[in-house]
């Protein structure tokens, strides 16, 4: 019997397992990532027309102020796919469009920033997130064409009036400050809108509001 055909197999199925075990194989397709919708860059953009500086005022004219504004978004992206378990590439999930405008003061850096990410699938966004972080504040708010998510804590208002000018559809969201590893937060109240961004916030443990000018 000749053992070459046997010897053949052998090193075929070999080398199935092994690409398929620990060592893995390496995947040379891309799934192609849109880039960030319109909305989503129209939403940067009014962040960014706020200025390379922004200051933040309280009612005894304490001033805390942003500057050093930097500002980026993915265009059109390749992300390479995953190698699954077996000796097949996974090019069957989802991706990422991703864009920020933030800001530092004197304090620490890029204490002000406001970023966006929309997740996409088989070329259909499947959501899309605004986050806000604020010095040890951070929040998310889902889809920002919609209304979106909020806790017991959050209001959200059609009209509201602060420091004697008017703005619409903004959140105030509120930190449970009785909570424990919350008791030292710097902020612990914000106003934010999609159209507007951060309009103010309040600080501890000075409990002082701070609206932008």
């Amino acid at each position: 019997m000749n053992a070459f055909p046997s010897m053949l197999i052998y090193r075929i199925l070999f080398g199935i397992m092994l690409c398929g075990g620990a060592i893995g194989c390496t995947c040379d397709e891309n799934v192609e990532c849109p880039p960030l919708t319109q909305n989503s860059i129209n939403f940067l953009e009014r962040m960014i027309e706020h200025g390379d500086t922004i200051n933040y005022v309280n009612a005894d004219s304490e001033m805390i102020q942003f500057y050093g504004k930097n500002f980026w978004f993915t265009l059109d992206n390749l992300q390479p796919c995953k190698a699954k378990e077996t000796f097949k590439c996974n090019c069957d999930y989802p991706c990422q469009s991703t864009g920020e405008v933030s800001y530092r003061n004197d304090s620490t850096t890029e204490t002000l920033s406001y970023s966006i990410r929309e997740e996409w699938y088989k070329g259909k966004m499947t959501y899309s997130v605004i986050s806000l972080f604020l010095f040890d504040w951070s929040t998310s708010y889902m889809n920002p064409e919609q209304p979106g998510y909020y806790s017991s804590e959050d209001t959200l208002f059609a009209t509201i009036q602060i420091d004697g000018h008017t703005y619409h559809n903004v959140r105030k969201m509120s930190l449970d400050t009785t909570a424990e590893y919350l008791t030292d937060n710097l902020v612990w109240r914000t106003y934010f809108s999609v159209n507007d961004g951060l309009i103010a916030f309040m600080k501890r443990p000075s409990q002082k509001l701070y609206v932008r000018q």
